[in-house]
């Protein structure tokens, strides 16, 4: 920097205890502030979000306060003249002098408490948020489980008020009111309350009277209400799922959840014959699930309200209050009840308010889908707050504490330096002494680079950033002409700019500079006129834009890759403002519907869909702006381009900005083949049941003493062309002469009654005249109202081929136990394309061990089965979850690990040779106890079971997965070897390890 004009005088030796005193009082109480206060921090904000910007807080107050003190103390100590000054006279500018550092750390003080007071007022409000967001996600689980609930018990109501047996009942008791019926319907319901663990179950006639009833006397009670509600859902004919009420006639009664389904006639009768309810006692798993807090609180709760009239009506017990399920009402005038603020509202609310109580809370509420019921979460207030307010005043009384402290120090110490030291001014000898000092002090708190450049260009000063940046040392750059600084393509412009600079007194542009080494960076320049007495001149701020260039290119390379990700995204990915014109779509998209990018402007939602479908896409549209939510998954049918149509699936989310919803943005997928896949999936089954259908052995039917039907079987057996050949024919031709009279003797038997049916043989007549011996089973019947005799026969006199006819039809039944399987596996996972094959490569890895473990064959069968079957209760898992490329919620993993129980559900009733449904509900147990849904361990668990968890580990590990790629067969490996024993079967994890490192198994394709 430019030379100073005379030496600054030397410290005495008083001005060096002073200081000493000053600096050591300094270290004391930072080393104290910094220790007790993050302490107390830490200590009073544990895991509240405010903690680091309170510490921050405290620390810009300290740094603030310490230096403005030390500016006081040090400026006037570290000048001080040698020796002692003389006692000058009292002034008032003295007595300023003397008490302008108290009134500067009072002003000080006071601007920290306040400081502080308005941090835990901003984390108060941070904290009431956060409680709304958390009331918010509680609410939506809570009401997910109830809507999940009523939907459960209503599809359970409608599937046994199908039930053919009770409808029967009802029928035959509505023509004629037999105890007997009564007694039937009896078991029949209490046998259904016990399986379905209702508290009751009620068979009312269609007046609404009790025909029968199971469980306790209390809860078989049938009050006016129900009567009247069954009676309105019988004269609908639909089921009401929902029906919570509270006995009138008797008020101490416990608090009722019917499930109302009314029950059709049957035999040619139409009408309803009467109605099922199911009943529960409210205040046992429904109330508890209600009122069942996921978090330890004091005061939160939840309130189940509706409507009634002019007042909102609590349906549960409140949990500050007794029995107050329909007890507790609340006038609709008080609005500021979050329970008649819910029922008053027409959307989801978030509200602060008042409760029955008058406690101040924090509330949100919904409705329940499909009910007249509002779902009210609610905290108090103070319980939200409680922490941000304890910490706030411990914190307080913390800082006003050190405060004094700092107070009491700094007034000693000044009082000494007052004593002590006296100031005398310092002042600069010349101008350039004076420009030199304005560049020192940018040269501590500037990180750019500052030059003074004269009228010729050359630099006079500059800082220690501009020495560091342009790698000349300082009595190299200082008298270096400026233009030297500049890249070679730029250094013909910089004498203009520096002109301009000097015509408009201030100007700024970026340009190109060249260190001393070559190396060429982009810098930003400001340039402004400085006159003094001495001349003119220019004093540059210079910014390096290396790294904003940087930052800039890397922001365009993000921005590239994101809309190659939109454009190379298999899926169709889509645009469109509120009306359905498309604003933009990905490569995908314009493929599949045949336009091109500079068409887009064409394509909307009436162009590509029949007005009935624009109708539907439309309707969910709408729907999602008005209430919030977003729009269901839709299959729609689309009209390309030439005409052709293509069938999508999509699913969309509403773009929001500051004013409101602007646009819906979707994903669409090209399901054409997948529902031709499934087309022809239903056609497959009906070939593979006609083929079923379909006998080896001869089938006929007599009546009248002639043939009336054979099939093709029956004329290959007696050497006939076709079935016309035999049809009107008698028994009689077609058996040898010596059985023709047993052969009608025994039809006449049973045209007579005499026997049901006969199993006996005989001697055939071929065509040709040949005789074969012939094995019958004919049973009377009835045809077209006629008697007649229906039978099979076979020609048995080829052992031989008779069993070689006997395997094949014993492999074409295994064929189609394999194949119903398979379709079974196959519409599963048609709804989750994401694991195509899991469950085929989990069956063949299970057999592979099995084998390996020296099981059975018809063991190893058996475990082939499950393994194909074992994730069939998949399907109750909706399809937008196991496709999820992201991770699953709490509440998404728990209706995952449902499908172990509904794959047994679906099971159970299948009457395999093999455990098959017990092993896919064992799937996900473990060794130590620590699998579901029942968390057996050990020998618990089924040998069949313990296998199907190593498969399926090692499968699912190896494969990929919407959420991630496959790890390979290496990882999987090592999971079940490190596991061994103890989630898996140690015998189990030997065998696998076996076929795959030492005899070279590999997965199934």
């Amino acid at each position: 920097m430019a030379p100073r004009e005379g030496p600054d005088p030397p410290p005495t030796d008083a001005g060096r205890r002073v200081a000493r005193r000053i600096a050591g009082a300094y270290l004391l109480f930072g080393l104290a502030w910094i220790a007790i206060s993050d302490l107390a921090l830490v200590e009073l904000t544990e895991g509240l979000p405010g903690f680091a910007g309170g510490s921050l807080i405290k620390g810009g107050v300290f740094v603030v306060i310490t230096t403005v003190l030390l500016y006081f103390l040090a400026s006037k100590q570290l000048q001080a003249v040698p020796g002692p000054a003389p006692a000058a006279p009292e002034t008032g500018a003295r007595r300023l002098g003397r008490y302008g550092p108290v009134v500067v750390f009072g002003a000080l003080a006071t601007l920290a408490v306040a400081l502080v007071i308005a941090m835990f007022s901003h984390e108060a409000n941070e904290h009431r948020g956060l409680a709304r967001n958390d009331l918010i996600a509680i609410l939506e689980l809570k009401a997910g489980q109830i809507e999940l609930l009523l939907a459960q018990r209503q599809a359970t109501a409608r599937s046994y008020s199908r039930s053919r047996g009770l409808r029967d009942d009802m029928t035959r008791f509505s023509q004629r009111r037999d105890p007997k019926a009564v007694s039937g319907i009896t078991n029949r319901i209490e046998e259904l309350r016990r399986d379905l663990e209702f508290d009751a179950v009620l068979v009312l006639d269609p007046s609404g009277r009790l025909v029968a009833g199971a469980g306790p006397d209390e809860m078989r009670r049938v009050s006016p209400a129900l009567a009247a509600e069954a009676a309105r859902s019988m004269t609908a004919g639909t089921p009401v799922s929902h029906f919570l009420h509270r006995d009138t006639q008797s008020p101490d009664g416990p608090i009722l959840f019917d499930y109302i389904t009314p029950l059709s006639a049957t035999a040619g009768h139409t009408g309803s014959v009467g109605a099922i309810v199911l009943r529960e006692n409210a205040r046992g798993r429904f109330f508890r699930m209600i009122q069942e807090w996921p978090t330890h609180s004091a005061t939160a709760e939840f309130l189940l309200v509706r409507r009634d009239g002019d007042t909102a009506l609590f349906l549960n017990d409140v949990r500050h209050g007794k029995d107050t399920a329909f007890r507790l009402r609340r006038p609709l005038s008080e609005v500021n009840l979050p329970a008649v603020s819910a029922v008053r509202a027409t959307t989801p609310l978030l509200m602060d308010g008042t409760d029955y109580r008058g406690a101040s809370v924090v509330a949100a509420s919904r409705q329940i889908a499909g009910t007249d019921w509002f779902l009210v979460t609610k905290i108090d207030r103070d319980e939200v707050l409680a922490p941000v307010r304890e910490s706030a005043w411990f914190w307080l009384g913390t800082l006003l504490c050190m405060m004094l402290l700092a107070g009491l120090g700094v007034g000693v110490l000044w009082r000494q330096q007052m004593q002590l030291v006296v100031a005398r001014e310092h002042a600069d000898a010349n101008e350039r002494v004076a420009l030199g000092k304005h560049l020192d002090l940018l040269s501590h708190h500037a990180n750019d680079m500052i030059l003074l450049v004269d009228s010729d260009a050359r630099i006079v000063e500059a800082n220690e950033r501009a020495v560091e940046r342009y790698e000349y040392p300082r009595e190299v750059l200082i008298g270096m002409s400026a233009v030297k600084l500049g890249a070679p393509q730029e250094a013909t412009q910089l004498g203009a700019r520096l002109a301009e600079i000097r015509e408009r007194k201030s100007a700024s542009y970026e340009s190109l500079h060249v260190t001393r080494t070559g190396r060429v960076f982009p810098v930003e320049i400001s340039g402004h006129v400085v006159e003094t007495a001495g001349g003119q001149y220019i004093q540059a701020v210079i910014r390096d834009l290396t790294l904003r260039r940087r930052a800039e290119e890397q922001l365009r390379k993000s921005e590239e890759r994101y809309r190659a990700l939109f454009e190379r995204s298999l899926d169709c990915v889509y645009v469109a403002d509120l009306e359905g014109n498309f604003l933009d779509a990905n490569r995908a998209a314009l493929d599949l519907l045949g336009y091109h990018r500079d068409q887009i402007s064409e394509v909307s939602f009436r162009t590509l869909m029949s007005p009935e479908e624009l109708q539907r896409a439309m309707t969910a549209l709408n729907a999602a702006v008005r209430t919030g939510n977003q729009p269901e998954t839709l299959e729609l049918r689309l009209r390309k381009k030439d005409g052709s149509e293509v069938i999508v699936e999509t699913k969309s989310a509403v773009v929001y900005d500051d004013i409101g919803p602007c646009a819906v943005q979707g994903i669409a997928r090209d399901i054409t083949e997948r529902m031709k896949a499934e087309t022809a999936l239903r056609e497959s089954e009906q070939r593979f049941r006609a083929m079923i259908e379909q006998s080896i052995s001869g089938f006929y039917l007599i009546q009248d003493g002639k043939f009336a039907y054979v099939n093709s079987r029956f004329v290959e057996i007696f050497g006939y062309a076709s079935p016309a050949d035999i049809v009107g024919k008698s028994p009689s031709d077609l058996t040898a002469e010596k059985d023709r009279a047993l052969v009608a003797g025994n039809i006449q038997r049973r045209l007579a009654g005499e026997v049901k049916s006969l199993h006996y043989t005989f001697s055939g007549l071929r065509k040709d005249g040949t005789e074969i011996d012939i094995g019958v089973h004919g049973s009377f019947t009835i045809y077209q109202g006629r008697p007649a005799i229906i039978g099979l026969l076979q020609d048995i006199s080829d052992r031989k081929r008779a069993e070689d006819e006997i395997r094949r039809y014993v492999g074409q039944l295994e064929q189609a136990m394999q194949s119903t399987i398979n379709v079974v596996a196959t519409i599963g996972e048609l709804r989750d394309p994401y694991t195509h094959g899991h469950e085929r490569r989990v069956g063949e890895i299970a057999a592979a061990i099995a084998t390996e473990m020296g099981l059975e064959h018809n063991q190893v069968n058996g475990i082939r089965i499950a393994g194909y079957m074992h994730d069939v209760g998949k399907i109750a898992v909706p399809a937008e979850i196991l496709a999820k490329p992201a991770k699953l919620s709490k509440a998404e993993f728990d209706l995952v690990k449902d499908h172990a129980q509904q794959s047994y559900d679906i099971l159970k009733t299948v009457p395999f040779p093999w455990p098959v449904a017990e092993a896919a509900w064992q799937h996900h147990e473990r060794m130590d106890g620590s699998g579901y849904p029942r968390g057996l361990k050990g020998e618990e668990i089924i040998i069949e079971a313990r296998i199907l968890a190593v498969a399926d580990t090692v499968e699912a590990m190896s494969s990929h997965r919407p959420y991630r790629p496959g790890l390979g067969i290496d990882k999987a490996l090592a999971e079940i070897e490190s596991c061994r024993g103890k989630l898996y079967c140690p015998s189990a994890v030997d065998a696998c390890l076996r076929l795959f490192r030492e005899k070279g198994y590999r997965l199934p394709a």
